[in-house]
């Protein structure tokens, strides 16, 4: 159960982040068309919402089907995921080598 309570902690850390990216967002709202910081604030909660929050939903299926597998070191590999996981969609991008699916994808009980 430690592996699901970690990557539940570091979810609430990561629901945070978009709390704030939200908040602002709203504080700056301005009517002037020349002001780009609230098109960025936008783009930046919409990104952590919309498009990294449900990489972090997916995980949380593989860590439990992966607990459920009894699979070895999955805490280490939880905080190895979680801590790639603020890359959002950018993590596929490791995944083609062997050495990084070696450190996130926990090897199949023996025996």
């Amino acid at each position: 159960m430690w592996p699901l309570a970690l990557h539940s902690l570091f979810f609430v850390l990561y629901a945070v982040a978009v709390f704030f990216a939200t908040i602002w967002a709203a504080n700056s709202f301005t009517l002037d068309s020349s002001d780009t910081e609230f098109g960025d604030a936008l783009f930046v909660a919409g990104w952590l919402t919309f498009v990294a929050g449900p990489i972090w939903l997916v995980l949380g299926g593989f860590l439990i089907r992966w607990w459920r597998q009894q699979r070895q070191g999955l805490v280490r590999r939880t905080i190895a995921w979680d801590s790639l996981l603020w890359l959002g969609v950018f993590l596929l991008l490791f995944l083609p080598w062997k050495k990084t699916r070696r450190l996130l994808i926990p090897p199949r009980k023996s025996g």
